[in-house]
């Protein structure tokens, strides 16, 4: 019976943390800065919201649900993402990159731990909750559908934009492809994607082709008689289980596969090895 009662008193303060105004305006922030703000403003400050704002999320939900152990739960969530943040947890993105179809990542930066400033700003946000007392029939309302939010919206600050960078050669240069027929097949291929163009010269320079949904540089390799590419999808449309973004990237690298393929039998497709070629901000 005392378990059923603990259970049942978690339950209510888990309603009533997830429904509180600190928790859903920091959860609307950090969806902001995701899906918006980190892309049309880049900077130093909203290359950080996202983790305050998730730090912030997990250790307020957590201290109010398990007041008597906001010490401990505090504690774990220092760790847990300073270890995320270090080389420390490659084996375990490894693994799931691995066996699912989505990537996560992280970028290795330990000013990012300037973040566990979030934790404090919880106890102070939790110590003083019945300032921000919303009516409970709010809390029931909406308390589901922000944890669901919730959930996705902290995981999704992990979810790698698809990219890469790639190059497609002919493996016969005594049967060369003029380069006239290279840059009218990428142009087909922009063309079908409503891809417009900022430097659209590919033999004196990278060519920059873009629409709202991705990027695409390329440029014409003279000694491999073929292109160096690299697309990259700008943002993600949906949450981070969704496929379309993926789907997107593959279908775009189908059809320049097929066109600049129909140029010659011996051109082929090669993905760099090259751990510094896979940084989302190279080419």
């Amino acid at each position: 019976m005392e378990n059923i009662r603990s259970i049942w008193v978690s339950l209510n303060r888990l309603v009533s943390t997830a429904g509180s105004l600190p928790f859903v305006v920091s959860l609307a922030l950090l969806l902001a800065n995701d899906l918006y703000l980190k892309f049309e403003y880049p900077g130093l400050i909203t290359g950080k919201l996202s983790d305050v704002s998730g730090i912030f999320l997990v250790t307020y939900l957590l201290i109010g649900v398990f007041p008597r152990a906001r010490l401990l739960w505090s504690a774990l969530v220092a760790v847990l993402f300073a270890i995320w943040k270090s080389p420390a947890s490659q084996w375990a993105i490894d693994t799931i990159n691995s066996n699912m179809s989505v990537n996560i990542g992280r970028v290795i930066d330990y000013s990012d731990l300037l973040a566990l400033a979030a934790i404090p700003l919880a106890w102070v946000c939790a110590a003083r909750c019945s300032t921000f007392e919303t009516p409970r029939s709010w809390k029931r309302v909406v308390a589901t559908p922000v944890l669901i939010v919730a959930f996705l919206g902290v995981t999704g600050t992990s979810v790698l934009m698809p990219h890469g960078n790639y190059s497609i050669r002919n493996t016969e240069l005594d049967n060369r492809v003029e380069d006239a027929a290279l840059l009218d097949a990428v142009r087909r291929v922009a063309e079908q994607y409503e891809l417009q163009c900022t430097q659209c010269d590919a033999l004196l320079d990278t060519a920059h082709y873009y629409n709202d949904d991705m990027d695409f540089w390329f440029r014409v390799d003279q000694q491999t008689n073929g292109i160096e590419y690299r697309v990259s999808i700008k943002k993600m449309t949906g949450f981070p289980l969704a496929n379309g973004d993926f789907d997107l990237f593959h279908a775009f690298q189908r059809r320049l596969k097929y066109e600049v393929g129909k140029l010659s039998p011996d051109m082929v497709f090669v993905e760099s090895l090259d751990p510094a070629k896979q940084d989302p901000y190279s080419f």
